[in-house]
């Protein structure tokens, strides 16, 4: 809420600069120092100014620096930095460097930031580091930049310093989505791996994809395989799961887009291996929904005819043995009712009698077996029988 204030306030003053047509009289000039009391407001305020105020990016920018002392000024400029690089703005960091201040003097990590005015940044960083560590702090760089997505400062260092991949970027390449980065690597490998043989390159995207594999990022296992970055005939050194096959019990680890994968290459004859994903309360809000309607539209996918009332019964006696999770599946329990066609019946009684509202399934049927009559007899006797029906 503060930052919006700060920011509203900023975006008051911006606007009433740029729409002046004199000077800016004492009068405003106080007015717009007194609502940029903090840094942040300053910071948005001088990030906003443009080539055609020069100089009341100056003059705003020397009142206030005016009278801070060291730390206060880095206090000032670690705020202001990060607002030009998020809005892009060469100008007033150009106007900054001009006067001898440079971003990587308040800010460690300019990774974060995909700025092409901070790129010459990365030459004064890289030159001073001491020969024998250079290789291993750019390639800590480097994993910075792939973090942070920041695909201009990353091809950069490649054009400019012709670095060789090495071991050290393997994990957070395999970790990322964004392919981006190893499609620059394998579009450009010639130049990439310049002193690496065709032996290292085809390790480098087979090591790649192994890690990918465990981490189980199908978008990149996806494009290394569809581009040819890998032997796919090399089943010893290639890791086969879970792209080319899977095993039971499928691996906790591994999401929805594996399991999909999985779904659509028709691995497994029936949902059984899918069955402790879709009762996993931590898989719930990462797809177990999802799943289930995935598996809901291609049934064609299985040989074995899928009872969803199977897994609505498993679901229901899963609850009762968690209580602190069953709210967590309202909404799914509805789903598989009005969805799926599934039924309450009479096995479900003691499980949902322990939850507030739960002989209505939680709302979602009203008018439930266990809410009519005919439940009196199971109330009393604390046994099962057949029983009519639920009114949906």
């Amino acid at each position: 809420m503060a930052a919006i204030r700060s920011d509203l306030i900023a975006s008051i003053c911006c606007s009433a600069l740029k729409n002046r047509t004199g000077d800016i009289d004492e009068k405003d000039n106080e007015l717009i120092l007194k609502m940029s009391d903090d840094n942040f407001k300053k910071s948005s305020i001088l990030a906003s100014f443009d080539e055609t105020s020069l100089d009341d990016f100056r003059f705003f920018f020397e009142r206030f620096s005016q009278g801070l002392d060291s730390l206060e000024l880095k206090k000032l400029m670690s705020e202001l930095f990060p607002h030009i690089a998020s809005k892009k703005n060469s100008f007033v960091y150009e106007s900054l460097e001009a006067v001898g201040y440079r971003f990587s003097a308040y800010l460690d990590n300019i990774s974060w930031y995909e700025f092409k005015s901070l790129l010459p940044e990365y030459d004064v960083i890289i030159d001073s580091f001491p020969a024998k560590n250079k290789k291993f702090k750019c390639s800590r760089i480097l994993i910075s930049l792939i973090q942070a997505n920041n695909f201009i400062g990353f091809k950069y260092l490649f054009t400019k310093y012709k670095l060789s991949p090495s071991m050290y970027i393997y994990k957070t390449l395999a970790k990322s989505n964004n392919l981006v980065f190893i499609d620059y690597l394998w579009m450009n490998r010639s130049t990439c791996f310049t002193k690496s043989s065709p032996t290292d390159v085809k390790t480098f995207f087979t090591t790649l994809f192994n890690h990918a594999s465990t981490n189980g990022n199908m978008p990149l296992l996806h494009y290394l395989v569809k581009n040819n970055c890998i032997d796919t005939t090399d089943t010893k050194n290639v890791t086969q799961e879970p792209y080319f096959t899977c095993k039971e019990p499928i691996a906790d680890r591994y999401g929805m887009n594996v399991l999909v994968h999985c779904v659509d290459n028709r691995f497994f004859d029936s949902i059984d291996p899918y069955v402790p994903h879709l009762l996993n309360f931590r898989f719930f809000n990462s797809g177990a929904s999802s799943l289930l309607e995935y598996i809901y539209r291609n049934q064609d996918k299985f040989k074995t005819t899928i009872s969803f009332q199977l897994l609505f019964d498993q679901l229901i006696s899963k609850l009762s043995s968690d209580k602190s999770n069953f709210q967590h599946y309202h909404q799914l329990l509805g789903t598989f009712v009005h969805r799926y066609g599934c039924q309450l019946n009479d096995s479900h009684y003691h499980h949902l009698a322990q939850f507030p509202d739960g002989l209505t399934l939680f709302g979602h049927i009203p008018n439930s077996i266990f809410t009519s009559n005919t439940c009196t007899t199971i109330k009393k006797n604390d046994r099962a029988r057949p029983l009519k029906k639920q009114k949906q």
